[in-house]
């Protein structure tokens, strides 16, 4: 509409704005940048917003050891990490180099900061406002 617009979302909004160009008949292309989220000024190169979806173990007592790290080794390689990079659906690869950019969108933005592994996720969302941000957690600014 030729404004500008901001909002706090997760890498799948890509995916989102991108299923839009190719099912919207009245769509009307727009530039799209990403910035990294918020930071404490103390520690200005990590975040406390970083998530992982999927964490995968062997259970102890498995008794299909063999085939379970034959799958953790599918999982964390190369194959699968090419596979899994065209598609933004269940979140980032932890495995850099894969996901550089999305629909003409550079991620480096992503792969930015380190995570702060102190146990408290704790960005202070109750200052910004609800019709601001469609999830509870932002990750990313995109405008």
């Amino acid at each position: 509409m030729g404004r500008t617009a901001m909002t706090i979302g997760r890498s799948y909004l890509l995916n989102n704005i991108k299923d839009a160009k190719n099912m919207l008949k009245d769509y009307k292309p727009f530039q799209v940048g990403i910035v990294a989220g918020p930071v404490d000024p103390a520690e200005p190169d990590k975040s406390r917003d970083i998530y992982f979806n999927e964490l995968f173990a062997i259970r102890a007592n498995s008794p299909n050891v063999d085939v379970a790290w034959e799958f953790l080794k599918f999982v964390n390689g190369e194959q699968f990490a090419q596979i899994k990079s065209k598609s933004l659906n269940n979140g980032l690869l932890s495995r850099m180099g894969y996901s550089k950019e999305y629909d003409g969108v550079s991620l480096d933005v992503f792969y930015k900061l380190q995570p702060n592994l102190d146990g408290a996720n704790s960005l202070d969302n109750d200052k910004i406002p609800g019709v601001f941000t469609p999830s509870t957690s932002p990750s990313s600014i995109v405008s």
